[in-house]
């Protein structure tokens, strides 16, 4: 299935879902900070969510969970070849370090306890929070070093948040596509930040001002799909370091923790391909395709097994 095209027709790529990662194009990691920006009437929130790369024909891997009906599980096909073990993470546990910091928030109204947030999230620690597209980290590991992909920024966002007694939720987040190739593979990366509901109002908190700025949508999601894009992106990472074995069980994770993430099974898929399992990838992929049809990644590298 041809998606578009550049130079030669008969040069195919894969692409694969990195899940909530990169943005090109950025300032440089020591301007960027997070911003907060409200948005009138609940659910009106800022959101953004973004491909890279350049634009070939290619056959297509992942993309964000949404579908009205819901197939019937199938089991996760097997890896043929010994399968690592990837360690269950919490994304949102708190460290002792954590909780002081939200210890002497004042019990006043959810605007005030926003912007103790915020100020925590830019000043904390070491003085701010470093935009960083390879570091997927958990909540823990983003508040001790300071810096954090989206994702990373988000867990953290989320954590402390509720700690301080706000009630912050996931969000992905929808900007103009666009994809990142390496080697013989395209990366669609999608985009997550966090939202906070006050009522009457919701507030978005997002790690980059450009990221919010390029906003075009947004849809909540739950803590469940967050930890899956958390080994999306992990399996993903491994894959490119042709790390097969550690990308199916990152992936296994991520469909364990969310079985309807369409693109986690579009990344199994991938995986599954790469290791010589074509009837294996052809399951994951149709899988992904039955949990949201228009999974073009899915469907296009369906088609190019």
């Amino acid at each position: 299935m041809r998606i578009g095209f550049a130079g030669n027709d008969d040069f195919i790529r894969r692409i694969i879902d990195l899940g909530p990662q990169r943005a090109d194009e950025m300032t440089p990691a020591s301007e960027r900070r997070p911003r907060a920006t409200a948005s009138p009437g609940r659910g009106a929130i800022l959101a953004h969510m973004r491909f890279l790369g350049p634009i070939l024909l290619f056959a297509v891997l992942g993309g964000p969970v949404g579908c009205a009906t819901t197939p019937a599980p199938i089991a996760v096909p097997a890896f043929d070849g010994p399968v690592p073990t990837v360690p269950e993470r919490d994304i949102l546990a708190l460290t002792p370090g954590m909780t002081r910091a939200v210890n002497g928030w004042p019990d006043a109204p959810g605007r005030v306890q926003v912007d103790h947030l915020n100020r925590l999230l830019l000043h904390g620690g070491s003085g701010g929070f470093s935009y960083d597209a390879e570091a997927t980290l958990t909540a823990a590991q983003a508040f001790e070093r300071r810096e954090g992909n989206c994702l990373a920024f988000a867990n953290l966002a989320v954590a402390l948040g509720r700690a301080g007694g706000l009630r912050v939720f996931f969000q992905e987040a929808t900007t103009l596509p666009s994809w990142d190739a390496t080697d013989d593979t395209v990366i669609v990366n999608h985009h997550v930040n966090a939202g906070i509901d006050l009522g009457r109002s919701t507030v978005t908190l997002d790690v980059s001002v450009e990221f919010a700025e390029r906003t075009t949508g947004v849809r909540r999601i739950d803590d469940a799909l967050a930890a899956a894009h958390f080994y999306s992106n992990i399996g993903a990472e491994a894959l490119l370091q042709e790390d097969l074995p550690y990308a199916y069980a990152a992936l296994h994770r991520a469909i364990e923790a969310a079985p309807a993430a369409s693109f986690a099974w579009s990344n199994l898929g991938l995986v599954l391909a790469r290791n010589g399992q074509a009837e294996s990838a052809k399951a994951a992929y149709e899988q992904a395709i039955a949990l949201k049809p228009d999974n073009y990644s899915a469907l296009n590298n369906l088609a190019a097994l």
